[in-house]
């Protein structure tokens, strides 16, 4: 069921290595449906709080689009906050809107480090 990481994974093998990485932590993961998840992959129940997931697997710089749907996906699944999850940089405009607004943007290889701040 978990992926291994590679630049050339899907967008849903790299969803399954997501996933996998928040279990790791004792995370309770749930998937969204495939269609009317609202911008939001996985909710992620860790330390007392929910976090809505976008995920998001690229060989070029993630844009304001993926932060505006992590930020629309928290609220509609009634999430704390929301993270944009990736193996790709996060444009500059996509990290003022973020710190703007509120959504956490993750490089996914920092999913641990980043849950216990």
């Amino acid at each position: 069921r978990r992926s291994e990481y590679s630049p050339s994974c899907t967008g849903t093998e790299f969803e399954c290595l997501v996933e996998g990485i928040f279990e790791d932590t004792g995370a309770i993961v749930t998937r969204t449906p495939v269609t009317g998840d609202q911008g939001v992959d996985l909710l992620v129940h860790s330390q007392g709080r929910l976090i809505a997931v976008q995920c998001k697997r690229s060989s070029s710089p993630i844009g304001n689009s993926a932060v505006q749907e992590a930020s629309a996906g928290a609220l509609f699944h009634g999430a704390d906050i929301a993270w944009v999850v990736s193996d790709a940089p996060f444009t500059k405009s996509a990290r003022q809107l973020a710190g703007r607004i509120g959504v956490q943007l993750v490089d996914f290889r920092l999913i641990p480090e980043e849950l216990t701040k």
